[in-house]
């Protein structure tokens, strides 16, 4: 997810790559919807996984 940095922080208005680790214990959907609502005050209704084969 890409986030505008607030333009009163430094770097303000400056466009970056949020994103953090899922924790331990923690699935996959789970950690998902923490870092949506930790990095852009999102919250999640319905997040199903999507699986992708080679």
């Amino acid at each position: 997810m890409r986030t505008q940095l607030h333009p009163d922080k430094p770097y303000g208005l400056v466009w970056e790559m949020n994103g953090g680790p899922v924790l331990a214990g923690e699935i996959n959907r789970k950690g998902a919807c923490r870092e949506l609502r930790e990095e852009a005050g999102l919250r999640c209704a319905r997040l199903r996984e999507k699986r992708f084969y080679k």
